[in-house]
Order: structure tokens, then sequence, then C-alpha cells
């Protein structure tokens, strides 16, 4: 298993996706969505794998394909789940197979940005909470996570292609070597 991936982690709506796609342009890379990888490989919206299986299933296949992502043998920009991070071997796993860059956004962005997200309703709700009172609860549980498992912690609440251009320019010491 080679160091050569850039992961993306952070909770939904903090743009892992849209900053992943455009990096991977930048960096002329492929481009990896777990969730989207997840989706297409179970022919149905993580959602209905949730509603269906449960979140200790859904877990177990998220981290089967972290696994197989991270035995790709080419550099890659991966977009990853939101709470990939709950699972200590896929934090693990992260570390020691690129860096890591936390994509950090307040919470009333975050908030915000969910609200617009047509894709909303194929996102399961982590809790029964209120939208605003669960992505507060699940970032102070996660947020200790995000920041330990990363390398490099971004503000992902400017300007997207500033952030693009922040990770490149700290991604290229990695890349460097191939």
């Amino acid at each position: 298993m080679k160091k050569n991936k850039i992961f993306l982690v952070g909770p939904r709506g903090s743009g892992k996706s849209t900053i992943g796609k455009l990096l991977s342009k930048r960096l002329n890379l492929d481009f990896i969505d777990s969730d989207e990888l997840i989706e297409k490989e179970y022919k149905t919206t993580i959602s209905d794998i949730v509603n269906e299986k449960g979140w200790s299933f859904f877990r177990k296949i998220e981290k089967e394909t972290l696994f197989k992502i991270c035995n790709i043998s080419h550099p890659l920009v991966v977009a990853t789940g939101g709470g990939i991070v709950l699972d200590k071997e896929n934090r693990e796993l992260l570390k020691k197979s690129g860096l890591v860059f936390y994509i950090k956004v307040p919470v009333p962005v975050l908030v915000e940005r969910l609200k617009k997200d047509k894709d909303l309703s194929s996102r399961p709700p982590l809790t029964d909470l209120s939208l605003e009172k669960e992505v507060e609860k699940v970032l102070e549980e996660r947020e200790p996570l995000y920041e330990s498992v990363s390398d490099y912690t971004i503000d992902g609440d400017k300007d997207i292609d500033e952030v693009v251009e922040e990770i490149e320019r700290k991604s290229k010491a990695l890349f460097n070597k191939f």
C-alpha cells in the first residue's frame, strides 16, 4: 500500500466532492468519491442502504470500500464520507495511505449549504434532531477525529479556487516523489 492518495475528510456539506473533482483535474489525477462508489456498487442510494440494512451495515461496506481504494496502486484524490473517521482502523488506513486534509467549515455555513443541497434527500439523517442541531451535534462528536487524522486543516469557508490551490500547494511535496 503506497502513501500516494489525497484524502478529503469533513462533514457533509463541507465541499469534499466539489473540491476533490477540481483538485483532481488540476493535479491530473483520478478522483473517487467513496460514497458514490458505494452507491454505484450497490446500485442504490446510501439513504436506501441505511434504511434497509442499518448504519452498522453501511459502516462495514464503507470500511471495505476504503480498503479497496487504498489498495489502488496509482495516486488518487479521494472524497470520503463524513463518518469515515468514526472507525479507528479507517483513521489508521487514511494516515498510512496518503495526505489527509480536513475541510473545516463553520456550522452556520454547513447548515446553509445543506439546505440548498438538492441531494439532501439521498443523505440519510444521522439523528432525529433538526438540521441545525444535527450538524452541531455531529460536528462536536467528529471534529476531534477529523483533526486527529488530518495532516492539514483547510478553511473550507472561502472561495473554492483558493481552497483547491491551498491543497494543491500542500500536496506537491508528496507527489514530487513520483
